[in-house]
């Protein structure tokens, strides 16, 4: 943090030399001195044409009567020149005391720059690193959670000052149930959700939301949870944090199967190869070990796997803010019987699709035949839109369907 103050001092003298080097270079003296000059050069001139006039007397070339009007004439445009020439030296002065305000200003310009980078600026979000540095070096669980707490109160400040900062805003509510304050994360992922559009971010803020509210209700699902929860898997059918909550709450209720249906769509969410995939998969296999073995596994003739690649001239149109979406539906209807809504992964990219999945209750078996499709969502939007990719198979049978599909998204949505 010195180091960045050190760096806007040099900006600042370097900034202000452009203005004061030439204030210094102006030379006020020498401008008084050339008035002094001119000066001396009127009088010079005052007693050369006095002179003039004397000799022009001596000699009868003029009458005393004319000397005496032409030298009276000469006497009043020598006072007259010589108080013009006084008047412009005080001008000259009065630029000189200017010239000490303009400098007073300039060193002024700093100092009332630093109070309102200080007043409204981001000068405290520069005691971030340090904040995030002290809680690095936190020695016991103790001084972490104090560190942790003062991190809150910085971020919530930080909020206050500019709440149209999203991800500020859901770094805090996400500390907030971290703490256990879930009050004060309910109010913030309120605060956050007012005016977001109908996509993907939202969906996730709801899923905190909700989230936060079911902790604050000792664990229950009740109308308000509820209804945050519908409106998060309106937008999008497996979000993460709802799954978990599901999951938590079948467990809870000892129906294992149910919350081992939701673990598996929240793995199916979550980034592959990441710390909570991998934290699923061991807590799917944990609680599957505990089960006999024919309602752990799933029936084979129930799931369908399939291999998604990228047309080749489509790579440099996807980047990481798209969303894919894969499903399964009937031949008879538009929607989908089982569907995820994932992050852009690495392609070729394998997933296997099953009835815990499922979107209505309904289930795969129950259609004559089926589709299975794949869109890159450009907007995160769960509809089609013009510019998103995608990609279908032909019709098939669940039954008769024993191999992987191969699916290669080449098409762009008109």
């Amino acid at each position: 943090m010195n180091t960045i103050w050190f760096l806007f001092a040099g900006m600042i003298a370097v900034a202000m030399l452009f203005v004061l080097v030439p204030i210094w270079r102006y030379r006020g003296e020498a401008a008084l001195s050339s008035l002094a000059q001119r000066k001396q050069k009127n009088c010079e001139v005052f007693e050369q044409r006095e002179a003039e006039l004397a000799v022009e007397l001596q000699q009868n070339v003029i009458a005393p009567e004319e000397y005496t009007r032409l030298l009276a004439e000469l006497q009043r445009a020598f006072l007259r020149d010589m108080e013009a020439l006084e008047s412009h030296g005080k001008t000259r002065s009065a630029l000189t005391g200017g010239k000490a305000a303009l400098i007073a200003a300039v060193l002024l310009i700093p100092v009332v720059s630093f109070w309102q980078y200080r007043a409204w600026g981001s000068a405290a979000d520069l005691e971030l690193p340090g904040l995030l540095a002290d809680l690095g070096s936190a020695e016991d669980e103790a001084v972490q959670t104090e560190k942790l707490h003062t991190l809150a109160d910085f971020l919530q400040q930080r909020y206050e000052r500019r709440p149209a900062d999203v991800q500020n805003g859901y770094m805090l509510g996400t500390l907030y149930i971290e703490l256990e304050r879930f009050a004060e994360a309910e109010t913030t992922f309120k605060t956050m959700v007012e005016g977001m559009e109908p996509n993907a971010d939202r969906a996730t803020v709801l899923g905190q939301l909700a989230q936060a509210q079911y902790l604050l209700h000792d664990s229950q699902i009740n109308p308000e949870v509820q209804a945050t929860m519908d409106e998060a898997l309106a937008l999008d059918a497996n979000e993460y944090a709802v799954m978990s909550i599901l999951a938590i709450d079948a467990f809870l209720k000892e129906d294992v199967a149910t919350a081992l249906g939701y673990w598996r769509r929240q793995l199916s969410a979550a980034t592959p190869g990441s710390r909570d995939a991998e934290v699923l998969r061991q807590r799917i296999a944990t609680v599957e070990s505990y089960l006999p073995k024919d309602e752990a596994a799933v029936d084979a003739s129930k799931q369908i796997t399939l291999i998604i690649n990228l047309a080749p001239e489509l790579v440099a149109k996807v980047n990481d803010s798209m969303r894919l979406f894969v499903f399964v539906r009937s031949t008879a209807m538009p929607m989908p019987i089982l569907a995820q809504n994932i992050a852009i992964p690495a392609f070729p990219f394998t997933i296997t699709l099953d009835n815990s999945m499922s979107m209505t209750g309904m289930t795969m078996e129950s259609a004559a035949e089926l589709v299975a499709g794949a869109r890159i969502s450009t907007s995160g939007n769960a509809l089609p839109e013009a510019g998103d990719m995608q990609t279908f198979t032909d019709p098939f049978v669940l039954a008769e369907q024993t191999a992987p599909l191969e699916l290669v998204i080449d098409e762009i949505v008109p």
